[in-house]
């Protein structure tokens, strides 16, 4: 019914203005996911084709388990570095660095430098 939804909607906001910092916090997250998918929004994977051709499915494989393998062998030390120079900065340098392929491919061009940056 319509006022079952007005009094969710009413406690909803209720419990956002009493934490202020899950609003930031739900902010942040939907910022960082949107320069994440920047990418993909910009078209990486058409400019992949043009520029690796046929071998785009095992650069892109290649390329994927690289970052993966990056992950696992630095997930530790990333969460030592948290536990030293606290959270916030950590989370902070982990939004900055996702947001890097993006940014890398408006610096770069869209192009295979750019491809290249990007995919480092």
């Amino acid at each position: 019914t319509m006022e079952g939804e007005k009094a969710a909607q009413a406690s909803y906001f209720l419990f956002l203005r009493k934490n202020p910092e899950l609003v930031k916090v739900m902010l942040a997250s939907g910022l960082q996911r949107s320069a994440v998918s920047l990418a993909g929004t910009l078209g990486i994977q058409n400019l992949r084709a043009m520029v690796w051709g046929e071998s785009t499915a095992q650069n892109t494989a290649i390329v994927s388990m690289c970052l993966n393998l990056l992950a696992m062998t630095t997930g530790g030390l990333f969460g030592r570095l948290g536990d030293h120079v606290g959270r916030r900065a950590a989370a902070g340098t982990f939004g900055f660095t996702s947001f890097l392929p993006a940014f890398a491919l408006l610096t770069f061009g869209f192009n295979s430098t750019g491809l290249l940056v990007s995919s480092i």
